[in-house]
């Protein structure tokens, strides 16, 4: 017979079987805080995620470790950075996710503000965005969760 001391005991007791929830799982991070995308890209690895980062150009150390703390527990990361070209779909971006980690089950975006990438054009500048809007990015990633 259970009651709520019982209950409430089970409760408070760690849940050791979910440590490695994200078994699989292939989680899209988009983000330029690196310092906050470091440790969030190991942890979701630590949990059994592979992972894609969709960000700025990375200085080469900073890709070189979390490339190896990644791979260290068996995990995949794709690194998708800023583009010289003039614009990427958010189409895409979801099927270069989808081709190199096999799918796509969780969209997270940490980025703060909008990335922006300047370009010159006839003796004029202009701004254009190097990949859609995060909310054009989102609806793709939903649209292929969902579908899955």
């Amino acid at each position: 017979m259970t009651n709520k001391s019982t209950n409430l005991a089970k409760r408070s007791q760690p849940i050791t079987n979910r440590q490695n929830y994200l078994v699989d799982k292939v989680v899209l991070l988009v983000g330029n805080d690196m310092t906050v995308m470091q440790s969030i890209i190991i942890q979701l690895a630590q949990k059994g995620a592979d992972v894609a980062l969709i960000c700025r150009k990375l200085p080469r150390e900073t890709l070189r470790y979390l490339r190896e703390s990644v791979e260290s527990v068996g995990r995949r990361l794709l690194v998708i950075e800023e583009s010289e070209r003039n614009s990427t779909s958010a189409e895409w971006l979801i099927q270069t996710v989808i081709s190199h980690l096999g799918r796509l089950d969780i969209f997270i975006d940490l980025s703060a503000f909008k990335r922006k990438l300047s370009t010159v054009e006839s003796e004029k500048e202009q701004t254009k965005e190097w990949f859609p809007s995060n909310w054009s990015l989102m609806q793709a990633a939903l649209q292929e969760i969902v579908h899955t």
